[in-house]
């Protein structure tokens, strides 16, 4: 098993159990950030059974754009901001997967 694989289950649903609905900055569907602003990018495709699809960015402060594609809950574009916890738990997390 691939280290994306081994931490993609703790990524996702420690950043998906967080996420509330709220206004950030930013253009809808782009999955990238400004120069110079860091960033943490998530993005999972397709594979041969019912893989969640969708692309989220997470900023620093909590903002969040999430691109929900099949086999999430909702779909589309959304945008929000969490806690700004958030970062640092999934900065954590990433760190401690030595990813």
């Amino acid at each position: 098993m691939n280290r994306s694989h081994r931490i993609r289950p703790y990524l996702f649903v420690a950043l998906a159990a967080t996420i509330a609905t709220a206004c950030s900055s930013g253009d809808k569907g782009v999955i990238t950030g400004q120069t110079g602003d860091p960033v943490i990018s998530l993005s999972e495709g397709e594979c041969p059974e019912t893989c969640p699809v969708y692309d989220m960015t997470l900023h620093p402060d909590g903002a969040y754009i999430l691109n929900s594609v099949k086999f999430v809950k909702g779909s589309g574009v959304s945008e929000g901001k969490l806690s700004p916890e958030a970062w640092d738990d999934a900065e954590k997390i990433l760190n401690d997967a030595d990813f």
